[in-house]
């Protein structure tokens, strides 16, 4: 970095208008936890039950599940577009769901 950058950068980290500033936010959230929490001792539930129903979507909402599959919307479809461990380049080793597979081989491996 050349001197000029570094002065600017030195400056406005001194700037007391800034160390003012997040100063006073920090004095507030601490403020706002203190004396119960306002928004945050709010439920998800709480804020739920206020909202309309969103239909801007255009399709039916379901419901929460723990279920092991893929929950899809009535009228609407899903499909695979690519598997963990599919093969992206030729000569790529089979994909192990042991977890066996090497570093080099999952080079050559879909992996999210």
């Amino acid at each position: 970095m050349t001197k000029q950058i570094e002065q600017l950068d030195a400056d406005r980290l001194i700037d007391p208008t800034r160390r003012k500033l997040l100063l006073g936010s920090a004095g507030a959230v601490g403020l706002a936890g203190f004396l119960g929490g306002g928004i945050w001792s709010v439920s998800a539930e709480a804020l739920a039950e206020d909202l309309p129903p969103n239909t801007l979507l255009g399709f039916q909402g379901i419901a929460a599940s723990t279920a092991d599959e893929v929950t899809i919307a009535p009228g609407y479809r899903a499909e695979v577009l690519i598997s963990w461990g599919e093969p992206l380049v030729d000569g790529a080793p089979a994909f192990d769901p042991q977890g066996n597979n090497s570093a080099a081989d999952q080079e050559k491996q879909f992996w999210r």
